[in-house]
């Protein structure tokens, strides 16, 4: 998978942003070929390999955004989500949550956005949940609207009855 200056991103665990270049950093002396991204939320940058992408055992840290159709499936994900009967203890739940975040899946991280929201009804969520789901509504939100070109406060009121705490 190659980028090219100007295209727009998903960083895993850090939300949209743009590959601005593709630039030789030195590192413990070695010089290594680097994509440096801008991150759209909080004007902040990161700096991912090349060699991350195209390793073939790798799980990627950088994808495309998905296209719109995919985030219409997103969107059924999320207000679709019915919570589960059982949520098992919480060193499990954590390991899945971390899991799904590292795997950088858009329909995965809208499903889960959707567990918590379904949760958050009936249940109160633990501080680390409502961190994760703060998170996770931030990512997969972000990445809705630039892949299907709608603002924020739109897609934010059409979600509202589904990520809304009763």
């Amino acid at each position: 998978m190659e980028f090219e200056i100007g295209d727009e991103v998903v960083v895993s665990g850090c939300g949209v942003g743009e590959v601005e270049a593709i630039e030789a950093v030195t590192l413990a002396g070695d010089e290594t070929e680097m994509y440096r991204i801008a991150l759209r939320d909080g004007g902040m940058r990161t700096w991912i390999p090349v060699e991350r992408l195209v390793a073939p055992d790798v799980v990627a840290d950088v994808r495309p955004v998905m296209s719109a159709d995919a985030a219409d499936e997103a969107l059924a994900c999320i207000q679709g989500q019915e919570a589960p009967e059982k949520r098992g203890n919480w060193r499990r739940r954590q390991l899945r949550y971390q899991q799904t975040l590292k795997d950088n899946d858009p329909q995965e991280l809208a499903t889960l956005l959707g567990e918590l929201a379904a949760v958050r009804k009936n249940h109160t969520l633990s501080f680390q949940e409502r961190r994760l789901f703060d998170r996770l509504k931030d990512l997969v939100l972000a990445e809705i609207c630039l892949a299907q070109g709608l603002a924020r406060d739109e897609l934010e009121a059409t979600l509202a009855p589904t990520l809304n705490a009763a």
